[in-house]
């Protein structure tokens, strides 16, 4: 679901972290593909109830962080 009005620059591979801030945007998923086509990296960015951005990354080798970035 977006928010009423707001775009995502397709050609952007970056987290709008303005989106987030101002409630456009609560979730973002990233995909880093092999050159086989496999994915290697998940990274989700996303909101919670405080209002905190966070970032969940999982690897392929099954590492798993948590970051907040703001």
């Amino acid at each position: 679901m977006n928010e009423e009005g707001y775009t995502i620059d397709q050609s952007m591979d970056a987290v709008d972290i303005e989106a987030f801030k101002d409630g456009a945007m609560r979730m973002n998923l990233f995909i880093r593909w092999s050159d086989g086509d496999i994915a290697m990296r998940y990274g989700l960015y996303y909101k919670d109830n405080d209002d905190n951005i966070l970032q969940y990354t999982l690897s392929s080798d099954g590492g798993e962080t948590v970051v907040q970035i703001n």
